[in-house]
């Protein structure tokens, strides 16, 4: 990975003078006790920031040792969380978290729900009962990560569990809309902001999940996934059966890539593509009625959020009309 001038691979840095693939072979040695040998290089993806571009460069690897190296240093216990050496520890060797057996903090139980979700989460030893004021199980998968460092810096877990209550996503991460159209109430989920597979994946789910109103629609709203290189044709058309298990029905596309997932869905898909977010601006605010729920998602180059500032442009806000705020 790199990020600006500086170069990192996931296991650490890599050193000047090494290649990405060296420091991928020595991190994972040192981090995890395992030789690998590194191959081909599958797929690369960049993505630009405002003040620094990250490179993402994905190699085969095999994996040549059978089991981990025995490890370098006796392991600290897990009896004593506060223990320095158990700190120094955590920090050289890494925590993971998931819902893996294993896993130093793991997902235990989660309840998805339109709105939020619910979780109780083992955190290093720790039994942890917290809600998501924000729906997904990939917002839940990063709130993992989120308990595993307040644990490691001594952090009070209870506070943090109960801050993730008041969680709110920042604009084009996920934010809920309602607003006042004809027939009653359409709730807009803006995600203009980027995507992914694994994002379109998460975000096709949370539509799923979200309930309409009375003959209201899921709408899909999707434009292209950049920076996918020679797979993107592909993976844009590998979206159709998780657009289709979303009952998402009629779908609004536009870009060049989504062509690949116009063909690839069935007809009864009601799909309109558009070559650009603007030419898709009047389609979308003519098909918006009543109970339906939109998920507006695309990267952020394609420009969907200028279809959000439409849709708050053409309708009122429902805090707006019932004079909530």
């Amino acid at each position: 990975m790199r990020r600006g001038s500086r170069l990192r691979s996931p296991t650490g840095r890599v050193e000047a003078g090494e290649t990405d693939q060296q420091a991928l072979k020595r991190g994972l040695l040192h981090r995890l006790g395992v030789e690998i040998d590194v191959g081909k290089l599958i797929s690369f993806v960049s993505h630009p920031y405002e003040h620094y571009v990250v490179d993402l460069f994905l190699y085969e690897c095999t994996l040549v040792t059978d089991a981990p190296l025995e490890p370098r240093a006796e392991i600290p216990t897990r009896a004593d969380i506060s223990s320095i050496a158990y700190r120094r520890w955590l920090k050289e060797k890494g925590v993971t978290f998931g819902t893996a057996e294993g896993a130093d903090v793991r997902l235990k139980d989660v309840a998805l729900q339109p709105g939020c979700s619910g979780a109780v989460v083992d955190v290093l030893g720790t039994p942890v009962t917290t809600k998501i004021a924000m729906p997904g199980r990939h917002i839940v998968q990063n709130m993992l990560a989120v308990l595993a460092v307040a644990k490691i810096l001594g952090a009070d877990l209870a506070l943090a569990s109960l801050a993730l209550a008041n969680l709110k996503p920042p604009p084009g991460r996920g934010v809920p809309i309602q607003l006042a159209v004809k027939g009653g109430i359409a709730t807009v989920i803006d995600e203009s902001y980027n995507a992914n597979p694994a994002s379109m994946r998460a975000a096709l789910d949370v539509l799923s999940r979200t309930p309409v109103g009375p003959r209201g629609r899921r709408i899909a709203v999707l434009g292209d996934m950049l920076e996918l290189g020679a797979h993107s044709e592909k993976l844009h058309a590998a979206l159709a059966p998780l657009v289709t298990d979303a009952g998402a029905r009629p779908v609004l596309l536009a870009g060049p890539h989504m062509a690949s997932l116009a063909k690839a869905l069935p007809a009864e898909a009601e799909v309109t593509v558009r070559a650009t977010a603007q030419e898709l601006k009047p389609v979308l605010l003519q098909a918006l009625g009543g109970g339906d729920v939109v998920m507006v998602k695309s990267s952020k180059g394609i420009g969907f959020s200028k279809l959000v500032e439409a849709l708050l442009g053409q309708f009122p806000a429902e805090t707006e009309k019932t004079g909530q705020t």
